[in-house]
């Protein structure tokens, strides 16, 4: 089973990347007139990508899990897509970066299982450096066949439920744990961001019914609310939660906006490359301004062309290969089981 590509979730995926690009680099910028509080909201780049996750896995799976060997090909299928690229930066990051690395061979052997990595707070970033997010993301995956279940019978409640864990739990540990690393930690956990994945699966269902002039004028709303928002709250876990209507808005709307087509198209081909544009850019962003030791807008501008480039070429080379050697393993699974 192929899936066509969507042009305007490639064009928000685009969008998602540059921001996290945006705020990961903005230190760059400490001296030029781009860095205000406004670019505090483009770290909710991730969140986005979530969302997006939850819509696109909602609107193609959700007449298709039906059965155990569907369920199966759906994890080999996000497997391949994942772990091809992931365990390439994470060699390369060893091998750039070993000495910095904590405790490299329990690090890296956490890691090639995916999951576990993120249960400890000293190895959830230990090797790449923003890899929290890829096990965030595989932990969705794993129960996306329950999720999907769930929401298919209890839709705006599971939504509910999932907002009040979120929130509960980012807020509690903002509010009563004074070491940032562990604060940090929960916030990098799936229970801290089910929420987002939920909202993009409920973001079909709100496209299904709302016609295209509303559609429009919720997402043009919520580009301005987020220039608000990025502006006046400062608060991390205000802003937080207060983002999630406005790119839940944002995401219902935005294939019905007018754009120029050169932003499109520049928008959609950041989005096919945005996983190795989001796996590369810290290590990317450690050679240029530790190694060679550029800083300021030269920085900047070395950054987003080399990780850019070096992700164009990764996205030929590895992650289609793995896209391709996830559907050549279906394939020789399926013919080995009718052959039994």
């Amino acid at each position: 089973m192929s899936h066509k590509r969507i042009q305007w979730v490639d064009e928000l995926r685009g969008l998602a990347a540059l921001l996290i690009l945006l705020a990961h680099y903005r230190h760059f910028l400490s001296d030029v007139p781009l860095e205000f509080y406004l670019l505090d909201i483009t770290s909710r780049g991730v969140q986005l990508f979530y969302i997006l996750s939850g819509y696109i896995l909602y609107s193609i799976y959700r007449n298709r899990l039906a059965n155990a060997k569907s369920i199966f090909e759906f994890y080999v299928r996000r497997w391949f897509r994942i772990a091809p690229l992931f365990y390439t930066v994470c060699i390369i990051s060893l091998l750039l970066f070993f000495p910095s690395i904590r405790n490299p061979l329990v690090n890296f052997s956490l890691h090639l299982l995916i999951l576990p990595f993120g249960m400890y707070p000293e190895y959830i970033n230990g090797i790449i450096g923003p890899e929290w997010s890829v096990y965030v993301e595989f932990w969705f995956y794993m129960a996306f066949p329950v999720l999907l279940w769930l929401f298919t019978r209890y839709g705006v409640i599971l939504f509910g439920i999932a907002l009040l864990l979120s929130f509960s739990q980012t807020i509690y540990f903002y509010l009563t744990e004074p070491d940032i690393s562990i604060r940090t930690f929960w916030y990098n956990q799936p229970t801290a961001q089910l929420v987002f994945f939920i909202g993009g699966m409920l973001v079909l269902r709100a496209r299904e019914v709302l016609v295209t002039k509303w559609r429009k004028f919720i997402s043009w709303s919520s580009i301005a609310l987020l220039a608000i928002l990025g502006v006046c709250i400062r608060y991390f876990s205000v802003q937080l939660f207060l983002s999630l209507p406005l790119l839940i808005m944002l995401v219902i709307g935005y294939a019905d906006i007018s754009k120029a087509e050169w932003v499109s198209r520049s928008l959609a081909h950041a989005g096919k490359i945005s996983f190795s544009l989001y796996l590369f850019h810290i290590p990317i962003g450690n050679i240029v301004e530790y190694w060679i030791g550029l800083n300021g807008i030269h920085g900047w501008v070395a950054c987003m062309i080399s990780v850019y480039v070096l992700s164009m070429i990764s996205y030929n080379y590895i992650e289609k290969t793995g896209i391709e050697l996830g559907r050549k393993f279906i394939s020789q699974h399926a013919k080995m089981k009718s052959s039994g």
